[in-house]
C-alpha cells in the first residue's frame, strides 16, 4: 500500500491540474513549457558563444540571401512569360512552365531532344550489328 501517489496533488506551478511525480510535481501541459524553456536556455548559451566568433561572417551571407529571396518569389513559365505561382511545373531541364507547356514536345525540351538522340545511336547500332550477323551467316553458308 505504499506504492500508492496521491491523487489529489496539484501542480507545483499552480495551473489547477493534477500532478506527476515523475514530471517533477507538475501538469503535462506545465512540463512540456518547462522543457522548451530548459531548451531555448541551453541554445542560446551556445549560440551566444558561437555568435560572438562569426558575426562578421553572418552579416555578409545575410545580405546575400536578401538578394536572392526577393528575385526567386515571381515565377513565371520559361516559354510564355505568364505567372505560375504554386502550380508550375518542373521540367527534368531546369525550367518552370505553366499547364500547356509542361509537356517536353511543347517546349521543346533540351533533355528530351538528347534522349531521343541517344536512344536513335542505340537502335542504330543494334539494327547494325543484327544486319552484320546476318552478312556473315550468308556468306558461311
Amino acid at each position: 500500500m505504499h506504492n500508492v501517489q496521491d491523487p489529489s496533488q496539484l501542480c507545483a506551478k499552480g495551473c489547477g491540474f493534477f500532478a506527476s511525480p515523475s514530471l517533477r510535481n507538475m501538469c503535462s501541459s506545465c512540463y512540456r513549457d518547462y522543457l522548451k524553456e530548459t531548451l531555448l536556455k541551453m541554445e542560446r548559451k551556445s549560440s551566444h558563444n558561437d555568435s560572438k566568433q562569426q558575426s562578421v561572417v553572418d552579416s555578409s551571407d545575410k545580405k546575400d540571401a536578401n538578394s536572392t529571396t526577393t528575385t526567386s518569389t515571381c515565377t513565371r513559365c520559361e516559354l510564355c512569360r505568364r505567372r505560375v505561382g504554386l502550380t508550375g511545373f518542373k521540367c527534368r531541364c531546369g525550367g518552370i512552365y505553366c499547364g500547356s507547356h509542361r509537356y517536353a514536345k511543347e517546349h521543346s525540351c533540351a533533355i528530351d531532344n538528347i534522349r531521343k538522340a541517344f536512344q536513335r545511336e542505340a537502335l542504330s547500332k543494334q539494327l547494325n550489328a543484327a544486319t552484320c550477323k546476318a552478312d556473315k551467316l550468308n556468306c558461311r553458308i
